[in-house]
């Protein structure tokens, strides 16, 4: 099933090239439940940019925190984590 997400997040990022940012959630959705984390974590972030609500941001963060734990990249968590912290301040 990860790689069924996989080619349809990697079909969709295709078709989509130039309008990325704009479709980062739907793209963060497939590569999170694929193998792909790095995709997810990338989208993941750069949609709670995005996002119109804080409360959606926050959502979108803490999957990116998740993702982030996972494939180990303390750098990026803790990025995502200071992220939270100034949402949750401001929400």
């Amino acid at each position: 099933m990860r790689e069924l997400y996989a080619r349809v997040g990697n079909l969709m990022e295709e078709r989509v090239a130039d309008q990325t940012d704009e479709a980062a959630e739907q793209l963060a959705f497939y590569f999170y439940r694929s193998d792909l984390q790095a995709k997810a974590l990338s989208y993941l972030e750069r949609a709670a940019k995005r996002a119109p609500e804080p409360a959606h941001a926050l959502e979108l963060l803490r999957r990116a925190e998740k993702v982030a734990m996972r494939i180990e990249d303390a750098s990026a968590a803790s990025k995502i984590r200071a992220r939270i912290r100034e949402l949750s301040r401001s929400a």
